[in-house]
């Protein structure tokens, strides 16, 4: 038989940052880790379109769908300062 805590008994782990309740630890980690870390000082550029993207898989995941071209065709991605944009209202996430 399993031992279960009645609802009123269960503690949400909080967020020390902001305090936000999450349903788990791991839920937490997940949580801090998107919303509190420090803001990347670069980006990856798109060589076809000039999109921009925090991560390199999001860059190659974008030029595999948009531009139709696969992984193994794709080379270096470039890595760029964040001040080499000059419109932040364009950067994606």
């Amino acid at each position: 038989m399993r031992n279960c805590l009645a609802d009123d008994d269960f503690v949400f782990p909080q967020c020390p940052v902001c305090q936000k309740m999450e349903k788990s630890k791991k839920r937490l980690q997940i949580h801090v880790s998107k919303r509190h870390r420090p803001r990347p000082t670069y980006r990856y550029m798109c060589p076809m379109c000039s999109k921009n993207y925090q991560q390199t898989d999001h860059v190659r995941r974008h030029m595999a769908r948009c531009h139709g071209v696969s992984r193994d065709q794709q080379g270096q991605i470039q890595k760029l300062p964040i001040e080499s944009f000059s419109n932040l209202a364009t950067l994606k996430h």
